[in-house]
C-alpha cells in the first residue's frame, strides 16, 4: 500500500476489501502480508517500492493525490508486471467531473494546502471538550447544555460512545446509574 499522505484511506480500503476474503485467511489458502508506505512524495522512492513489489510478486494499491505521481505508479507497475489498483484516481475524476471542478491534487491535510479551519471544526472541538468535562456524571449543573445525555450502569461503554458521538459534533454528557445514589435532579 502506497500513499502520499498518512495512508489511512488506502489501509482502510484494503482492509474492507479483505473482508470479502475471510475464508482465505481462516483456511490459510491465500496468505497475505501487507506493508504501508506512507508520505511517499518522491518518484524515485516510489519506483524503488514498485521494483521491490515486482521482486516479491506483490500487488500495489495506492492513493496518490498528484495525478503525475499516480500515473508514474501506474506506468511503473505495468512496466514491471505488478498488479495494481489506484484507489483514488477514478473516484476523484468522477467527482470532479460531476461537480465541474478540478481536484486540488494535494493529499488530504497537506501543509501546502493552506486550509482554513471551518466552523464545523471548531464546533466539533468544542463538543469534544464539553464531553470530556462531563464524563462520568461530572458537572451535573451543565446537563442542560448537552445535546445528548447517556445514562447507564458502570462499565457499560458510556465514555467511549460519548467521545465517538462528540467527534460528530454533539455535546454529550454521561451519567452513571449507581445503586443507592440518586440521579442528578438536573437530569
Amino acid at each position: 500500500m502506497i500513499s502520499d499522505g498518512t495512508g489511512w484511506t488506502v489501509e482502510h480500503a484494503v482492509n474492507a476489501a479483505f473482508g470479502q476474503f475471510d475464508y482465505c485467511f481462516v483456511d490459510r489458502v491465500c496468505p497475505v502480508n501487507t506493508h504501508l508506505f506512507s508520505g511517499i512524495d518522491d518518484v524515485d522512492q516510489l519506483m524503488e517500492i514498485i521494483k521491490q513489489a515486482a521482486k516479491e510478486g506483490a500487488m500495489v494499491v495506492y492513493t496518490l493525490a498528484e495525478p503525475s505521481t499516480a500515473e508514474s505508479a501506474k506506468q511503473a507497475c505495468q512496466h514491471w508486471g505488478v498488479a495494481s489498483s489506484n484507489m483514488l484516481g477514478p473516484l476523484t475524476d468522477a467527482i470532479g467531473g460531476h461537480l465541474g471542478v478540478s481536484p486540488s491534487s494535494l493529499p488530504r491535510w497537506a501543509p501546502e494546502g493552506e486550509k482554513t479551519l471551518s466552523e464545523e471544526y471548531f464546533r466539533r472541538i468544542e463538543a469534544i471538550e464539553f464531553t470530556i468535562k462531563q464524563d462520568d456524571g461530572a458537572l451535573p449543573r451543565n446537563l442542560h447544555m448537552a445535546d445528548i445525555v447517556l445514562t447507564g450502569v458502570s462499565r457499560s461503554g458510556k465514555t467511549p460512545l460519548s467521545i465517538y458521538i462528540a467527534q460528530k459534533g454533539y455535546k454529550v454528557a454521561n451519567v452513571p446509574i449507581v445503586m443507592n445514589i440518586d440521579l442528578p435532579k438536573t437530569l
